[in-house]
């Protein structure tokens, strides 16, 4: 897990610390859509396991060999401005993300916004700035999050 300290946390409030991060699990699956967490500062702000919580997938941190941070993600530094934020109602955030060529992406997400479905040809690293409290599109031109998992593990 020391390669998990090397990834630059998102800060979404209440104590925790969303890493998101491409995974390699014992049985050789990779899965670059998964956030890690501390598993008592999780418990804290939820109050219950992942796998227990209806909608939210979840992963055992037991099964991971290889760590390291999401191609996919949102920069930190754009997530953290997002969330800073607050959300734009109970349990969302609707944000816009501009792109270098000018591009302007809609995005309406639950209460991680990190791991998007980035439109084909569009990657994270073409993010040059996002807008707060912005969506007004309508649902076929909005980015959602991504299908992602939680794996939560014990500080040492």
């Amino acid at each position: 897990m020391d390669d998990l300290q090397r990834i630059v946390p998102s800060l979404p409030g209440n104590g925790l610390e969303y890493r998101p991060c491409e995974v390699t699990l014992s049985s050789g699956v990779t899965d670059s859509y998964v956030y890690v967490v501390e598993v008592e500062s999780w418990f804290r702000a939820w109050g219950i396991d992942p796998e227990d919580d209806k909608g939210k997938a979840s992963l055992s941190v037991a099964e991971v060999v290889t760590i390291r941070e999401s191609p996919f993600r949102l920069p930190p530094n754009f997530a953290n401005e997002i969330y800073q934020g607050n959300e734009d109602g109970m349990g969302y955030f609707a944000f816009k993300v501009v792109l270098n060529d000018g591009q302007e992406l809609e995005c309406l997400t639950g209460n991680a916004i990190d791991l998007l479905e980035w439109p084909q040809g569009v990657t994270p690293g073409q993010v040059i700035r996002v807008v707060p409290h912005s969506t007004k599109a309508g649902p076929q031109s909005i980015v959602r999050s991504a299908s992602f998992s939680w794996a939560l593990y014990e500080q040492i």
